[in-house]
């Protein structure tokens, strides 16, 4: 069920330039076998790159992508893995063998490979997307230009599940067949305007219309019970006997203005200033439109004369600052208008005589008000090199605030709908980050530098709904109000929304604490919680904050060596760190152990009575929670050149040999369980290749 998998990928491409013109032109193809059985995918590609100076003032020119994804293999099911003894056979190519479908012997754990032999299908993804342009160049520094960006994908979604399993065989076989297409344009129309003057003003400004619009179709057709045969499967989903059809359209337009001016004096004071006025159809009809604006401003100091004494040491500097608003649109095409329903009802009248009929339900609460979503950002951050760029950088400091967050309200069911999308909300991120290029050694045969990044993020919920609750002192008197949590979304004023908000875990009830572990309806071996109001029950108020779901920092360190100007290694590592997760896993109670073979790893007994671990079968209350900081080598590659005076006597101009590996080592000290980061199996990537140009 498991493979070591192969992966091709081939790439040709052809380019030149002349005077007036270049072209470029790649086709690519990659198969990929996949490492559970059948999980294969095969993906081809080209791209087209055209430019042409029709004249000395008119430019041309064409980007152009296509690309075919093949989907229709079926991988089996590899949870299987734990459901099947090593000694099953698989006898799915034996319609004589008792074990071809339920190889243990127990008919409810199928073969894995029994279903994929009765399925047929085929999934195709295709993609065209480019941008056309034409670009003017006028006198006194302006320049018009316009792109047309069109994107067309269409897909295929074929399945037909045979009668020849005896699992479907009722149904006489069933298929469907599903055909999405959707086309989405967007025109843009920019105007430029730079000029210079007395040697040390810059100026440029730029003004941008937009104009976009995003269609999709898709048709499904679903069929079952083929009679005297379902032979023809998805050929002949015409041939069933109880056939449907769904269809669903959409669309969305939107628009931009965008005006923005830039200024330079002696490139050492820079500002930077724009505006932006972006409208979304999805939006309620009372706010479809926005106003964004932004600042930035920069200072070279190292520019300025009383700064050359530090030129020895300090060969580059640049503060910057910056403040502005973006918004985000990231909702439902129809999120803000009601939803209408049909459903079939059915009524009797006084005499006896049945009737049959649709009626027609709004299931959704419109909200005309409904706006965009606004983030205000202040960053302050600082560009360095130092020692004549052996070491350099950048620093950021942040701060956003982000204002009328799209979420759903709930409401009172007396409005016949349980919930409304709505603006409400203030949620802040402060964080800072660290990115360092060093050249750390250069020798005439070895070269070695290093690019590093440190990151951090914090969030923080400032406001939620306005709802107000009291304050009571110790008499019970109200001396104040303050702004109420929502415990069911355990989202909490002045807290990460990604803090954990659930019962303190106290390790395993053991052995000696068997009569009050019963008081919960546990025994020894489950996990043990805290009961902090000790009332012998868990409930909301022995509830706390705990850890975070997210890192609390990230950082990636990539090294690089050149030995002999042809031979080049480098590798990379990345870590998440001081972030928790759930580990279902642990509680050792999601397979039955009689049958299956799960996870190798620890479990509770009276003669291991482990703290981390609890029994098999156990009764878990609450959610086990698990460190799953980690540091990752991601890759090392190695790269070697032939020298050019033995490639160029054969006519090639340069030949490359290069090997990698992915994934290569995980150091997870607090977790044992699969991939901290994935929370699954994540394979090991070994690639060989060759380039060449002619």
């Amino acid at each position: 069920m498991l493979n070591n998998a192969v992966q091709q990928n081939y790439n040709v491409s052809i380019s030149k330039k002349g005077e007036d013109y270049q072209y470029y032109w790649s086709i690519g193809y990659m198969d990929n076998e996949g490492i559970k059985d059948g999980d294969a995918f095969s993906r081809f590609t080209t791209r087209l790159n055209l430019e042409s100076n029709v004249s000395k003032y008119i430019t041309v020119g064409l980007n152009m992508n296509f690309s075919s994804r093949d989907e229709s293999a079926i991988a089996v099911d590899t949870k299987a893995l734990t459901w099947f003894s090593p000694y099953c056979s698989n006898d799915v190519n034996n319609p004589e063998s008792a074990n071809q479908h339920y190889p243990n012997g127990s008919n409810t754990i199928a073969n894995p490979f029994y279903d994929r032999k009765y399925t047929d299908k085929k999934q195709v993804y295709m993609n065209l997307d480019g941008t056309i342009y034409g670009r003017l160049n006028l006198p006194f520094g302006f320049s018009y230009q316009m792109n047309f960006t069109p994107r067309l994908a269409w897909n295929e979604s074929f399945e037909h599940k045979s009668a020849k399993n005896d699992a479907w065989a009722g149904e006489g076989g069933s298929s469907f067949r599903q055909h999405n297409k959707a086309f989405n344009w967007q025109v843009d129309n920019v105007f430029n305007w730079k000029y210079e003057f007395f040697d040390k003003h810059k100026v440029e400004a730029t003004f941008l219309v937009n104009a976009e619009k995003s269609q999709s179709w898709m048709t499904k057709s679903t069929n079952k019970g083929y009679n005297p045969s379902d032979a023809l499967g998805y050929h002949g989903i015409h041939l069933g006997n109880n056939p449907t059809a769904l269809s669903t359209d959409q669309y969305t337009t939107g628009d931009a203005l965008m005006g923005r001016l830039f200024y330079s004096f002696s490139n050492k004071y820079m500002l930077t200033a724009s505006v932006r006025r972006d409208g979304y159809s999805a939006f309620g009809m009372m706010n479809p439109r926005a106003t964004f604006p932004a600042v930035a401003l920069a200072w070279v100091f190292t520019e300025e004369k009383f700064m050359k004494k530090t030129s020895s040491w300090l060969s580059y500097g640049k503060l910057r600052f910056s403040w502005g608003e973006n918004g985000n649109r990231d909702i439902g095409i129809y999120a803000a208008l009601a939803e209408l329903t049909s459903n079939p009802t059915c009524w009797i009248d006084g005499s006896g005589k049945f009737y049959t009929t649709t009626y027609t339900l709004n299931q959704k609460m419109p909200n005309s008000k409904l706006k965009w979503e606004r983030a205000k950002s202040y960053n302050i951050g600082l560009d360095f090199g130092l020692f004549g760029d052996i070491l350099s950088g950048s620093i950021e400091v942040y701060k956003k605030m982000t204002n009328d967050l799209l979420m759903d309200r709930a409401i009172p069911p007396i409005t016949g709908f349980s919930k409304v999308l709505s603006n409400m909300g203030q949620l802040q991120n402060t964080g800072f980050e660290l990115t360092l290029n060093a050249n750390i050694m250069r020798r005439k045969n070895f070269e070695w530098s290093a690019t590093g990044n440190f990151s951090l993020n914090r969030r923080k919920i400032k406001h939620l709904y306005g709802n107000m609750k009291n304050i009571l002192d110790a008499d019970g008197n109200i001396i104040g109000q303050v702004e109420d949590d929502d415990i069911t979304n355990k989202w909490f004023i002045g807290e990460d929304p990604d803090r954990i908000w659930d019962y303190i875990g106290d390790g395993v009830w053991q052995q000696d604490e068997a009569e009050e572990a019963a008081k919960y309806g546990c025994q020894p071996g489950d996990f043990k919680y805290l009961d902090l109001n000790e009332n012998g029950k868990l409930d909301q108020d022995d509830k706390r904050h705990q850890k975070y779901t997210t890192p609390r920092f990230r950082w990636t360190l990539r090294n690089n060596f050149q030995l002999f100007n042809d031979l080049d290694v480098s590798f990379m590592l990345y870590s998440l760190w001081g972030h928790h997760g759930s580990y279902a896993d642990a509680a050792n109670n999601n397979f039955d152990a009689s049958i299956s073979c799960g996870y190798d790893q620890p479990y509770w007994t009276p003669e291991n009575p482990i703290n981390d671990y609890a029994r098999i079968g156990s009764k878990n209350l609450g959610t086990h929670y698990v460190n799953k900081s980690f540091i990752r080598l991601d890759n090392i590659t190695v790269s070697y050149r032939l020298p050019q005076k033995w490639t160029k006597v054969v006519g090639i101009q340069d030949l490359r040999f290069n090997a990698s590996i992915h994934n290569v080592a995980v150091f997870a000290p607090h977790y044992d369980g699969w991939d901290p980061e994935s929370n699954s199996p994540m394979g090991r990537t070994f690639n060989f290749g060759i380039n060449f140009t002619l």
